[in-house]
């Protein structure tokens, strides 16, 4: 398959940032930051006993008590910020013998620049973690904002889907009451009524599921059985759009640890637009695959796929590269938000997984949503 310029070029990027995420989650992680801190203090501290170079070191001291501060907070920070002073105290006494109350002075100094970095790394810290709540919370808002819309645009599919079960319990509500049923033929009515009702559950739960926010942890799932699962929730919407959805499952399961109310949005907002692009009708293919792609490795990564194509109208080359922007749309108003594919885009992202789309005008979109396999051992 063909990798567009958009898909290199967003791989390319995740790798710098995911990189750059590794090496500076591995300083600031608490139960490594405390290691590399003591390392560091004591190599300076030896150097600094043997060179006696005073102001160069306490700058130099900044570097550890930084790191202890901002993995674990004010009162670590103090305590490597003390040791680093007295390592100071030290080297300066073997260098100053005679006059001890310029030690004291030039350790006074060093103690009073180190604690500086600490309060104001301390609030630094403090702000940026009230920044990244604030952040996700308002992801999360987004998110269910788009969840919500979602559900407003199956109301149509689901009346009807309702609707149905609803006239068949009621008319052998009716039949029930006829005196000269015979006790088999009430047993066979009533089984009727109790399935149908079922039915009615199902469905209701399934639209609670796709509603409620997504604080469920992640677990091993079956992307056939969630892409199986998006198309019965659809497929009177597509019905009533005079469209159809064509579901090809993979031979075997294919595992990966996802949050599935979060991966079912995504696929149900990749199968709405592509249902919304065929005004006149048309088929949907909705694929669950195994695929490769290139990783940083000389071997090729295996991921789990789901690819959704449609007959619509397509994507004018101009816009593609914009389609993952956050309120970009090309619907006409009150038709989209403008965040279904940010918010899917994001979704998959915080899945460890790439979403790839490749669209000619007037000749259909094939969105590929793919997320890395999960462990055996898992």
């Amino acid at each position: 398959m063909t990798t567009s310029p958009l898909e290199i070029g967003n791989h390319r990027r995740s790798i710098v940032v995911d990189l750059r995420r590794a090496a500076v989650g591995l300083v600031m992680r608490p139960r490594w930051a405390v290691p590399i801190a003591l390392a560091l203090l004591v190599l300076f501290g030896v150097c600094d006993y043997l060179t006696g170079i005073e102001v160069a070191f306490t700058l130099l001291y900044l570097i550890p008590v930084g790191i202890v501060t901002w993995s674990c907070g004010a009162a670590p920070g103090g305590i490597v910020a003390a040791l680093a002073t007295t390592s100071a105290m030290i080297a300066a006494l073997s260098i100053a013998r005679t006059r001890p109350w310029l030690v004291l002075w030039n350790c006074a100094g060093t103690l009073g620049v180190l604690v500086l970095a600490v309060v104001v790394l301390d609030r630094l810290r403090a702000h940026v973690e009230s920044e990244q709540r604030e952040r996700r919370y308002a992801v999360e808002q987004l998110r269910r904002a788009e969840r919500l819309n979602i559900i407003g645009r199956l109301a149509a599919g689901v009346a009807h889907e309702l609707g149905t079960p609803l006239n068949v319990i009621s008319g052998n509500a009716e039949l029930l009451q006829s005196p000269r049923l015979s006790p088999e033929k009430k047993a066979v009515l009533l089984d009727t009524i109790r399935g149908q009702a079922s039915r009615i559950s199902r469905i209701v739960r399934q639209l609670l599921d796709f509603g409620r926010g997504s604080d469920v942890a992640k677990e091993r799932i079956d992307l056939n059985d969630l892409a199986r699962a998006t198309v019965g929730l659809l497929q009177n919407t597509a019905t009533s759009r005079h469209c159809t959805i064509v579901f090809e499952s993979h031979a075997a399961p294919i595992p990966v640890v996802a949050n599935a109310p979060e991966l079912e949005q995504v696929l149900s907002n990749l199968v709405l637009n592509g249902l919304q692009a065929m005004a006149g009708g048309g088929a949907l293919k909705l694929t669950a695959a195994i695929e490769e792609r290139p990783a940083a490795s000389a071997s090729a990564q295996r991921f789990g796929a789901v690819i959704v194509e449609d007959e619509g109208i397509g994507i004018a080359p101009s816009d593609l590269p914009r389609i993952f922007d956050p309120f970009f749309t090309t619907k006409e108003v009150g038709e989209g938000t403008g965040l279904g594919l940010s918010i899917s885009y994001g979704i998959i992202r915080d899945h460890g997984g790439l979403l790839e789309v490749t669209s000619r005008p007037e000749a259909g979109t094939r969105f590929t949503a793919l997320l890395p396999l999960a462990p055996e051992s898992q």
